[in-house]
């Protein structure tokens, strides 16, 4: 005769007067590890969807004045334009604009360009605001207050989506990848 008796640790275990106690799920199969399975299905497809979100961003290309006489910027010589590190690329001095902090593009710039969080970028303008080493961007109202800025201002290099450039009238000198 058998008998079906519930555990904490196993779903069901089935009990004989001949046999031992056998688990009808391997043992693997605990509930604990089912719930990290299922944890990690989950974080897997966050992933996935927040990996597709930065691929509807767009391209993002940097700017300079149509006069400026840089053809083109590594992606290193942006980041450290940006990041306060340069001030400019050998002997063109830049002045850097960003975005309004609550547009997508510049956490989405920042992220790609130095593989930093807004927040990462802001401490780091801080400590070099306290050094005295640098001055913090100017922020354009939007990409089409940038993009006047840019006409207006021999120094200025910008961000913005590649949706919104002309490039009869825009100097592109990086391409984010």
């Amino acid at each position: 005769m058998a008998l079906l008796a519930s555990s904490p640790e196993n779903s069901a275990v089935i009990m004989s007067d001949r046999t031992p106690a056998v688990s009808a799920y391997p043992v693997n199969f605990s509930r604990k590890a089912c719930s990290v399975k299922l944890r990690l299905s989950h974080l897997c497809v966050l992933t996935l969807l927040l990996g597709s979100t930065s691929a509807l961003a767009g391209r993002i290309v940097v700017l300079v004045n149509p006069a400026s006489p840089l053809q083109k910027l590594s992606q290193q010589e942006v980041a450290a334009v940006f990041l306060g590190q340069a001030q400019g690329v050998g002997n063109q001095m830049l002045r850097p604009f960003d975005l309004p902090y609550d547009d997508p593009l510049r956490e989405s710039f920042y992220r790609r360009i130095a593989n930093l969080s807004l927040a990462q970028v802001q401490a780091r303008w801080a400590r070099q605001l306290f050094s005295g080493r640098a001055s913090v961007p100017k922020v354009a109202a939007s990409s089409e207050a940038a993009l006047a800025l840019l006409e207006e201002r021999p120094e200025a290099i910008v961000y913005v989506d590649a949706d919104a450039v002309d490039e009869r009238r825009h100097k592109i000198v990086f391409v984010l990848p």
